[in-house]
């Protein structure tokens, strides 16, 4: 079985993470053939060498995003060309463009996985009047597709609502063997001093890109009000278009800390004692599955793909910042092993893997 990815880029994020994990268990577990094609160029945080480390062909194409907007018939012939080439049995695309240029391929099965919940993030990122032409523009195309895949069960339900034929769900999964617990209290403060992070107290960590759906000015306002006269740290990891205004709101409190971008998140979370996020949507965050994995407890705004995750393990879940009532969730009693164990048999590389495998030997009986 020969699968033909499309994607328009391989810059590093969460929808690529979980490309390169399908990627790598498919590869190296399955032992299945698996190629890309990239439609539009790379930039300087690509993943490109990551995906040619695991014996995976990628092909680019190096349109524009304009050439990828306007003429999505000239992509399409080039997908095909490559489809040929690579004597590919599925096509399984990934985000709006690879779904546009797509929709009209007939003699190839195709898959697209759907990383995000449409109605929510193509409005917030392009605004009401672009937002709207897009949505209606990609779900028109997606009901053309042999199986479409959702990352959560609540975006399944979404899209089941908004009547788009054959949705199924895959859960999205990490490594966890990438994102284990220090148990030990010593190796703990030794890394948090090799790290250059406080020595007491507790750190409430926060990973992903800064940018207006993850309401990241919202939680350090939050965060300036109550941790006067605390012994409470904000460990924010990543970078994005609103950090700089972030690092302004923070107004040198010492209490908070930016780290920009790192390659080694899962050191900080084992540092850390809670994980936070203010996310207004997500399609499955994968931030959140690395810090339960690490066995951080999770404190989540109440959204469907954040209640996806917490529930079973009694999560904290938040209507409102100033609901958040951190000393009952700082008595609480948790079990890290647990929550390491919930991600390894519900949101895992291997779940994920063994879902698309699935899927592919439905689609090419």
């Amino acid at each position: 079985m020969r699968i033909l990815m499309v994607v328009s880029h391989l810059r590093k994020g969460g929808p690529v993470d979980v490309i390169y994990n399908i990627c790598k268990y498919l590869c190296g577990v399955l032992h299945l053939h698996v190629d890309i094609v990239t439609l539009r160029p790379e930039s300087d945080n690509s993943k490109l060498q990551d995906f040619l480390d695991l014996g995976v062909q990628v092909m680019q194409l190096g349109y524009s995003y304009p050439m990828c907007e306007l003429f999505p018939h000239k992509l399409r012939r080039e997908i095909e060309r490559v489809a040929r080439k690579c004597n590919s049995d599925i096509i399984h695309c990934h985000g709006y463009h690879s779904v546009i240029a797509c929709a009209n391929i007939r003699q190839y099965k195709r898959i697209v996985t759907l990383h995000n919940r449409a109605n929510e993030d193509v409005i917030n990122s392009f605004g009401p009047i672009l937002g709207t032409y897009m949505l209606r523009r990609y779900l028109k195309a997606l009901r053309r597709f042999d199986t479409n895949v959702s990352v959560s069960y609540s975006a399944e339900c979404l899209y089941k609502e908004l009547n788009l034929p054959n949705v199924r769900c895959v859960n999205n999964g990490i490594t966890p063997t990438n994102y284990p617990i220090e148990p030990s209290a010593d190796k703990r403060e030794k890394l948090r001093y090799a790290l250059n992070l406080p020595q007491k107290g507790i750190i409430i960590a926060s990973s992903g890109r800064i940018e207006k759906e993850k309401r990241y000015p919202e939680l350090i306002k939050w965060f300036n009000h109550i941790s006067h006269n605390s012994n409470m740290h904000l460990l924010i990891l990543g970078d994005g278009s609103l950090l700089e205004g972030c690092k302004e709101i923070a107004a040198n409190n010492p209490q908070i800390i930016f780290k920009g971008r790192v390659s080694n998140v899962s050191e900080y979370l084992q540092c850390s004692d809670f994980y936070i996020s203010n996310s207004m949507s997500e399609g499955m965050s994968m931030a959140v599955c690395e810090a339960i994995s690490c066995g951080l407890f999770p404190i989540l705004s109440n959204i469907p793909s954040h209640r996806d995750v917490a529930v079973n393990i009694n999560g904290y879940l938040f209507d409102d910042l100033g609901d958040i009532d951190m000393n009952h969730i700082i008595s609480r009693t948790v079990d890290p092993n647990a929550l390491h164990q919930y991600i390894r048999d519900n949101f895992s590389i291997e779940t994920m893997g063994n879902g698309y495998f699935e899927l592919y030997k439905e689609l090419t009986k």
